[in-house]
């Protein structure tokens, strides 16, 4: 589809998340998608962390290509990305939070 998804989980407590869908231009869904093919997207991996960190920050990305084709990958203290695939991941976290500013506040 050409439809964003985000959500936001504002650090404060008692806060509940803040979720929101703008339909993109097929231009920005275009570039999206082959810094998803550049960066390899399909292949980021977590390692476990060996201690458990309760309440760690962390970062989320999905794409859903079809029912049946969906692949995430997240950064936080629990789920470790090495070198590599943690500049992969934020390279395509960075794009998808500029897209989010350009789409919020149309």
């Amino acid at each position: 589809g050409d439809t964003l998804t985000f959500t936001e989980h504002p650090p404060a407590i008692n806060v509940t998340e803040i979720k929101w869908f703008k339909k993109i231009k097929i231009s920005d869904k275009e570039k999206l998608y082959k810094l998803f093919v550049k960066n390899k997207f399909d292949k980021i991996k977590n390692k476990q962390a060996k201690k458990i960190t309760y309440d760690a920050p962390s970062k989320g990305i999905s794409i859903i290509l079809s029912p049946d084709i969906m692949y995430n990958a997240h950064s936080n203290a629990n789920f470790l990305l090495s070198d590599k695939d943690g500049i992969r991941f934020y390279t395509i976290a960075n794009a998808i939070n500029d897209l989010a500013t350009k789409y919020k506040s149309q």
